[in-house]
This record gives C-alpha cells, structure tokens and sequence, in this order.
C-alpha cells in the first residue's frame, strides 16, 4: 500500500523502514510455466546488506519478500515470526514448508547473518503462477522487522526461463 503517496509500497517506501539496504542480487532463476497454471518456479539468492543487519532476528519479526515489475508486484509473500528456526546460535536461520501454503508457493528461505553485519539471503519456490513475469526487469525487496533491502535486477530470457546473471 502507498500510504504516503509517493508511488512506493510499504516495502520499497524508506519512509516505512527505519532502516533501508541496498540489495545484491547474485543470481535468480525464474521459469514462469504456462499462464494462469501453477507451474512455475522461482530462486532468489542476495547480499541483503553488507554491515548494519548484525541483530537482525526473524524469530521475532516477520520476514515479507516482494518483487515488482513494471506490470505491478508480482509476489509478496510473508512468513510469520513464528515459523523461523536457527539450528545453532550462530546458524543460519531457516524456514521451510514443503506444501507452499504458508507464503504463497515460496517453500525455502534462509537467513545468514555473519560477524561483519552482512547478511545473505536465499528462497526458493516452486508449483507457482509466475507467468506475469514476462518482462526483464524487476525489483526485489526483502523485508525483516523494520530493515528493508531493495535491488533492481534485469534478467535475460533464455528458452522458457528467466535468468540473471
């Protein structure tokens, strides 16, 4: 939602994040499957942050991922607080649903989070509607607490699938 006006959602909007990152994003893959069919499925691997994201905690808040294109957002998808775990104190932090029914297809997420501040993030889904997905451009933002990280990504078209780099 534009609450302010100024043409950014809640999760692109620095207005609505105390604490804002630029994303970078190293690789995506994204085969869209036949329209309207929820076949499609989806990877995302980036550098949330380089230093700044040291107390992140998603036990405790709410992780909410978006993408965007030029025909609009594509996915926003949010997993509760309650369904991340960390194995160990200094572990990733891990969410899983095999079904997809918690965040709209996503099924993998995974939070790591090093002694620098710097964390790395990846997800995975699959059994999706992603064929909206027909342009090369798109905008990725990952949501914890109240610490966005947005990045732009331009993918390439290769065969039935999306790709970057």
């Amino acid at each position: 939602m534009d609450d302010d006006g100024d043409g950014r959602t809640d999760y692109e909007d620095p207005s609505c994040c105390t604490q804002t990152a630029a994303m970078q994003v190293k690789k995506v893959l994204i085969v869209p499957g036949p329209a309207g069919a929820t076949k499609g499925h989806l990877s995302l691997t980036a550098i949330l942050a380089r230093a700044g994201f040291a107390d992140v905690d998603p036990p405790r808040d709410d992780v909410t991922v978006q993408f965007r294109n030029q025909n609009g957002e594509l996915l926003c998808a949010t997993v509760p607080h309650q369904r991340w775990k960390r194995a160990k104190h200094r572990g990733p932090f891990q969410f899983g649903d095999p079904a997809g029914t918690v965040a709209q297809g996503l099924r993998k997420m995974q939070i790591k989070v090093q002694k620098s501040g710097s964390a790395r993030f990846l997800t995975t889904g699959k059994k999706m509607d992603l064929d909206r997905y027909a342009r090369p451009e798109l905008t990725a933002t990952v949501r914890i607490g109240d610490r966005c990280s947005t990045g732009p990504v331009m993918l390439k078209h290769r065969g039935k699938k999306f790709v970057f780099p």
